[in-house]
């Protein structure tokens, strides 16, 4: 079955996205999507993910695998960037025997790269441990170029915070922050619980 749908978002600003389900075992989605920026610039996004069930006692720990790419036009110069998703977060379920409480919390790295600008960008996911007894949807991670003749990364920024809170973005050898998510107004913290979806629209993707 076939989710299509498209928003604005209450700005002259367009996304699509087309999502189905290409295979049952294993399960596999392929998803497509697109869209434009209210500055100019467009995004184009296309791949699929695949999970892997894994039940390990009071917790169960899906894990993700994808081949995903996404297409960057930036608004100065049209300058097209080209980006591979290399590794996705593994989603863990909480207290699913009872034992503690019952949640639902990424853990693991997620790593992008650009082959045009030789710039690679990680994510780690901290997970608050088998009871949940640290904090939750923590993030660290980094922005930098890897060296053509080592292969080692070197950073240019960090990344911290939470992602359903307040995430930053800190310029090594600085202290000055960058936000680059932050709860909306009135808000302390971005819900991340299940929300029910709006009503599917038709859209075809075009060829």
């Amino acid at each position: 079955e076939a989710v299509s749908g498209s928003s604005s978002g209450g700005s002259s600003s367009m996304w699509r996205i087309i999502s189905e389900q290409v295979s049952h075992h294993p399960p596999i989605t392929a998803t497509a999507m697109e869209g434009q920026a209210d500055g100019g610039g467009s995004f184009f996004s296309v791949g699929n993910t695949a999970c892997t069930p894994v039940f390990c006692g009071n917790y169960i720990k899906v894990a993700m695998s994808t081949d995903s790419m996404i297409k960057l036009t930036l608004p100065s110069g049209g300058m097209m960037e080209e980006y591979v998703i290399a590794s996705l977060p593994s989603l863990y379920l909480r207290g699913v025997l009872g034992m503690g409480p019952q949640f639902c919390e990424w853990g693991g790295k997620m790593r992008i790269e650009c082959a045009c600008t030789g710039l690679v960008g990680s994510i780690d996911f901290k997970t608050t441990g088998l009871f949940g007894s640290g904090q939750c949807h923590r993030i660290k991670g980094s922005v930098g170029a890897v060296s053509q003749h080592r292969g080692k990364t070197a950073n240019f920024y960090t990344i911290s915070g939470a992602w359903n809170t307040r995430v930053v973005a800190t310029r090594v050898g600085s202290t000055e922050e960058m936000e680059l998510l932050r709860t909306p107004d009135g808000e302390t913290e971005r819900s991340a619980e299940r929300r029910e979806l709006p009503p599917v629209l038709p859209y075809t993707m075009p060829s």
